[in-house]
């Protein structure tokens, strides 16, 4: 049986999260799932926001969790201009997203993953933190954050 926890996420909340990095031993890999082949928009990875390629902007924001450890971007193509000090891992079937994830964390050995997808620039490092350190304090085999609408 998997334990999966779902959290309700709020500003508020994240605040009150106190973790301290050195007292963590859990080796956190981000996987950054990233695709040149999209149908509606090919390459949209490489779009520009601000002058600065999609696939850059999530790195950087995956980059300022504190509690990533490494950041690994996962792809059915070789990409270009991958930045210093970012993994990369080319699994060469485009359909098979799972098998991707698998010989990734093969070939990056990781106590914890976090999966992120290359196409959404505005993702939230406090987020991601507070995501990580609830899903390894429950133990959980899987985790997800959920947004609460304000009342």
């Amino acid at each position: 049986m998997v334990k999966t926890v779902l959290v309700n996420w709020s500003p508020l909340s994240e605040r009150r999260l106190v973790q301290s990095r050195k007292s963590s031993k859990v080796k956190v890999k981000a996987f950054i799932q990233a695709r040149k082949t999209s149908t509606r928009l090919p390459n949209k990875i490489y779009e520009p926001i601000a002058g600065v390629p999609i696939l850059y902007h999530v790195i950087d924001r995956v980059a300022k969790a504190t509690l990533v450890d490494d950041i690994v971007v996962c792809s059915p193509h070789p990409l270009e201009d991958i930045p210093d000090g970012i993994g990369e891992f080319v699994y060469h079937d485009e359909m098979d997203v799972l098998g991707r994830y698998y010989h990734c964390l093969l070939n990056n050995q990781a106590d914890f993953v976090v999966r992120i997808t290359a196409d959404c620039p505005l993702l939230d490092p406090h987020l991601i933190d507070f995501v990580i350190h609830h899903a390894i304090k429950a133990s959980a085999d899987a985790h997800s954050a959920a947004m609460t609408a304000a009342a």
